[in-house]
């Protein structure tokens, strides 16, 4: 996985390196499902990983 940085500054010089938003395949992201759903998933987390004990 990598990290894309993208200049915001219009004035700034850009680079051969920077990546080309238009060639990144971006996901879909559904901020109101992941909310409504990190109830449940912290919970299941605090159950089933977070409460083992360390080996």
């Amino acid at each position: 996985m990598g990290s894309y940085q993208v200049l915001t500054n219009p004035d700034a010089d850009t680079n051969d390196k920077m990546a080309n938003l238009d060639d990144i395949n971006l996901i879909d992201y559904d901020f109101a499902a992941a909310a409504a759903a990190k109830p449940d998933l912290t919970a299941r987390f605090d159950e089933e990983i977070a409460a083992e004990p360390k080996e």
